[in-house]
């Protein structure tokens, strides 16, 4: 992304309103050149710890020519959380910016990704959908093809990083999740299980006695 400055589309959004075709043609300037969004339409939004909006765009001709698709997914933070959590898409933002596009791996396609340190992260990601791609379920077991190809392209990812010098850039998992208000750590405490949410499962599924069998 150094083709461009991060002051050429900051402030990033805030909000889902601030996603107009204005900010999106700055953003995607960066690696599409020339291509401008000339209508934007707001679908589904999915709220959640990080918030999701799918992107309904028109183009100019160098838009097209770019392949630049019709609908995308912004995510990032853009409803109200503890300030801690912002930390969470800045380090996501740098994920889809600085090292999925060196992964030799099937992940998301990212349009767009940029951070402003411990205040947003925003990425503009490709709709799934539309390559018909199956999203998991916990309550529906993998087949065993899946399994391969699961295992198949984690070797592939640790086989590319083994003893690469490039991972002491990256922070130990428990530094900087840390920092970002523990909030995956938490979940990982014995503590966790005794909050209200643990106790929300009713006792029949808490506590099988064929559980370890």
């Amino acid at each position: 992304m150094a083709s461009q400055s991060i002051e050429s589309f900051t402030p990033l959004p805030r909000g889902v309103e601030d996603f107009t075709a204005e900010w999106l043609t700055r953003a995607l300037a960066v690696r599409y050149p020339g291509a401008v969004v000339t209508s934007c339409h707001i679908g589904t939004v999915i709220s959640g710890t990080a918030t999701k909006v799918r992107l309904l765009l028109d183009y100019n001709a160098a838009g097209h020519a770019h392949g630049l698709p019709p609908t995308m997914w912004a995510k990032g933070g853009f409803i109200e959380h503890a300030h801690t959590y912002y930390e969470s898409f800045a380090v996501e933002a740098s994920f889809f910016r600085d090292w999925a596009p060196h992964l030799p791996i099937n992940i998301p396609k990212a349009y767009f990704a940029a951070l402003e340190e411990g205040v947003q992260g925003v990425v503009l990601m490709e709709d799934l959908l539309a390559r018909n791609a199956s999203f998991g379920n916990a309550t529906k077991p993998l087949t065993l093809d899946q399994q391969a190809q699961t295992l198949t392209m984690l070797a592939r990812l640790h086989a590319q990083w083994w003893e690469s010098p490039r991972l002491h850039e990256l922070e130990s998992f428990s530094v900087k999740w840390a920092a970002a208000d523990r909030v995956v750590m938490r979940m990982l405490e014995p503590a966790y299980f005794e909050s209200a949410v643990a106790l929300a499962v009713p006792d029949r599924r808490a506590d099988r006695p064929d559980a370890c069998s």
